[in-house]
């Protein structure tokens, strides 16, 4: 659906009257969290409250989150199995039954509602169900709907002579006042939303800039209801030998209903100059284990979360081990090899990972590259061709391994 599909905004897409934000605006985000008090002490806002928080893209940023808030509520509610009822006709709809939680109550003025799945909730429900997935998948493709929704309900005599626990389950309701199922979360589960994650990252590179001279504009953010990516640019860059330069970004990111809820990562930014004298930006990032600078989970406690950001003044070190890799990239001789490798990798995708670019992006590896420049400016045509922004991502690792390890 194109209301949960994610977009984006890049620094160009910022007002130039956009220089930060308040501290007072940020707070705002998260002022009605569960731990905000625990927050506010961990971060130390007392401190820097009246602050400004000079990073521009910032209010921009902000402002996104807000509208995304104001699309839809949500929320967490624990069911068991044996409280559902299920309608195949069109799809699966889920009702949950006999809610007894008097905030949810009060929040949807009924003690039932219907939920529609998505992303891969209904994946995520079917397999947790012995397995069911593929078995379901195949008689709905077949139109056999009804013989799905019997089998849900033949679930339940199983489960009523069985102590089986409740699951949680994320809902979202938009302003229409339509239900989705959007996941199946964790029992030990806290609430790192993409409010917190905005929160921590503008509240935390704020922090760093008082104690340093290094400034950070917003880059570029990608967002839907329940994920956000955000590129902080340090404006400081390196030159890198026969290539051009490079800038360090910080990127947070946060996915409200997966593992990993909260991450700051390295990206590289390598600007070089095209043969028409354009200065050309391309993101490239290494696997996640060389980038990640530290990563809070949701079944963290905020305590111990949050004082982990004190690791992120470690960043630098990071980034400096990355340099060194990174010169590599001046010493390539043959830039046409590396174009086959990236090629071959992406001959080797699976369909999901680059989406409908695939063949687009095989065809433009067919042009031949003679210097490094060449090859760059055609790294950056093949970004651009892929719109996916998880595509974009497999992308950047593709490159990066090419580029640094010829392989």
């Amino acid at each position: 659906m194109e209301k949960f599909r994610k977009k984006s905004f890049s620094y160009s897409d910022v007002s130039d009257k956009d220089t930060g934000v308040k501290v007072s605006e940020v707070l705002e985000l998260v002022v009605n969290h569960k731990s905000y008090d625990e927050f506010y002490r961990l971060l130390e806002i007392d401190k820097i409250k009246d602050d400004f928080i000079s990073i521009p893209g910032a209010k921009k940023l902000v402002e996104t989150i807000r509208y995304i808030n104001a699309k839809f509520v949500k929320f967490d509610l624990e069911s068991t199995y044996n409280n559902l009822e299920f309608d195949t006709s069109d799809g699966l709809m889920i009702t949950f039954k006999n809610i007894d939680d008097e905030e949810i109550n009060e929040l949807i003025s009924s003690d039932e509602f219907t939920a529609s799945p998505i992303y891969s909730a209904k994946s995520d429900f079917l397999s947790g169900l012995f397995s069911m997935e593929k078995y379901a998948n195949k008689l709905m493709d077949s139109g056999y709907n009804d013989l799905v929704e019997y089998n849900l309900n033949e679930v339940k005599s199983i489960y009523e002579n069985n102590d089986v626990r409740a699951k949680k389950y994320r809902i979202l309701l938009d302003n229409d006042g339509n239900y989705f199922l959007r996941a199946i979360t964790s029992n030990r589960y806290y609430d790192y939303n993409n409010n917190i994650a905005v929160f921590v990252g503008l509240i935390t590179l704020h922090k760093e800039m008082l104690t340093s001279n290094n400034k950070f504009i917003v880059q570029r953010c990608e967002y839907n209801e329940s994920y956000v990516r955000i590129y902080f640019e340090s404006l400081e860059d390196k030159e890198l030998p026969n290539v051009g330069y490079i800038n360090n970004i910080i990127e947070v990111s946060n996915d409200e209903v997966k593992r990993e809820a909260m991450r700051f990562s390295t990206v590289i930014s390598l600007s070089y100059t095209s043969k028409e004298e354009q200065n050309i930006s391309l993101f490239i990032k290494p696997q996640r284990t060389r980038s990640t600078i530290l990563s809070i989970k949701h079944n963290e406690l905020p305590k111990t979360a949050f004082e982990k950001l004190a690791m992120l003044v470690n960043y630098k070190e990071v980034q400096n081990e990355l340099f060194e890799d990174l010169k590599r990239i001046g010493d390539i001789k043959k830039p046409d090899q590396i174009k086959h490798i990236i090629r071959n990798k992406i001959n080797r995708a699976r369909a999901g990972e680059l989406k409908n670019s695939k063949n687009n992006i095989l065809s433009e590896l067919t042009t031949q590259v003679k210097t490094i420049t060449e090859l760059l400016e055609l790294l950056n045509k093949i970004d651009l061709l892929t719109e996916d922004i998880d595509s974009k991502e497999y992308l950047r690792y593709i490159i990066y391994e090419a580029l640094v390890y010829r392989k």
